[in-house]
């Protein structure tokens, strides 16, 4: 503004009101929180920015209930594993005990 002898004043005009500020906050913590990111497409309105929000909500749950169906599958077969094992090992102390071939 020195080079140019001419004063600039920063003037904020058309401001959101607080339910568009409160949406927009909203999208962009649900955004960098389920690392979809704040890339180059976003939402725009404030109906584009709550389907956004319930999208990605609705992409981590779906998440979270496939992987923790997989944990469980393969806890499962962990637990069966465990019980077969140890009802070999009872198996062999019996025959050991018993002397059988």
């Amino acid at each position: 503004s020195e080079r140019l002898d001419n004063v600039i004043v920063n003037k904020t005009y058309n401001i959101p009101d607080m339910m568009t500020s409160y949406i927009t906050a909203l999208y962009f913590t649900c955004s960098s929180l389920t690392s979809v990111g704040f890339g180059n497409v976003s939402a725009n309105t404030n109906g584009e920015k709550i389907f956004s929000v319930c999208a990605m909500l609705l992409g981590a749950i779906m998440h979270a209930v496939v992987f923790g169906n997989v944990t469980t599958i393969i806890q499962r077969m962990y637990a069966r594993k465990a019980i077969f094992q140890s009802k070999t090992k009872d198996l062999k102390d019996f025959f050991r005990i018993h002397h059988f071939p």
